[in-house]
């Protein structure tokens, strides 16, 4: 990943009554979450911000997810 990454902040993924902490990350050009335990081999997931249409709360717990949502919503540069 060669993009400077905009944001970045510990997060946990959820799956009905799953439940793993990583990074969530957002660059220019995508958003990766890689999980703090390999081992459950669930990641890394990486999105192309070009294929994202549109952002609503669910499956990532973050700290401020309106401002995840709004800078998700924002085009790159």
């Amino acid at each position: 990943m060669s993009d400077e990454v905009i944001t970045s902040a510990v997060a946990t993924v959820q799956a009905g009554v799953a439940r793993a902490d990583g990074k969530l990350s957002l660059t220019d050009s995508d958003v990766t979450f890689e999980l703090f335990n390999q081992q459950f081999g669930l990641g890394p997931n990486r999105f192309l911000r070009n294929d994202i249409t549109s952002g609503k709360r669910c499956e990532f717990i973050v700290a401020g997810p309106s401002q995840w949502i709004e800078r998700l919503s924002e085009k790159a540069h």
